[in-house]
């Protein structure tokens, strides 16, 4: 027998099994109390399946929230990334800069290097060394 509530479980009591038997007259009853519980179970089935689908509604509620929050995090990673190249590009950039700036400092070192040869040369006292960065002094021998 299913628990029933208040009054209609008194009724059930009185009319039910083994209890009092039931005449003819009160079959109208009986088929009332019968009808009032296949609306029970009805009811009972109906907020069930209702349940069940809230239930599924929230798993998939859940799942989507998990789907948005990796989607997130893998635009969050893929900016980081972003940022990172962006970073190495300037790095490098500033690296290139700095060795043309040594490249032009050299030259310009050379450059003054070779006039200030080519100046003593001219004096026919002073002569290039084969390392070409050093000079000789004909008149003392000295390099």
């Amino acid at each position: 027998m299913r628990t029933l509530s208040g009054a209609v479980l008194v009724l059930v009591m009185a009319l039910g099994a083994g209890g009092i038997g039931c005449s003819d007259a009160d079959s109208g009853v009986s088929s009332q109390l019968a009808a009032f519980e296949a609306s029970i179970d009805a009811a009972q089935d109906t907020a069930g399946n209702a349940q069940a689908a809230a239930d599924s509604a929230s798993v998939s509620a859940a799942s989507a929230q998990g789907t948005a929050d990796s989607a997130s995090a893998a635009a969050n990673n893929a900016q980081n990334a972003a940022n990172n190249a962006q970073e190495t590009a300037t790095s490098a950039k500033n690296s290139a800069n700095s060795a043309q700036d040594a490249a032009n400092s050299a030259q310009s070192a050379a450059t003054v290097n070779a006039d200030t040869i080519a100046t003593l040369e001219n004096q026919h006292q002073f002569f290039a060394c084969s390392d070409g960065v050093t000079v000789e002094d004909s008149a003392t021998m000295a390099t």
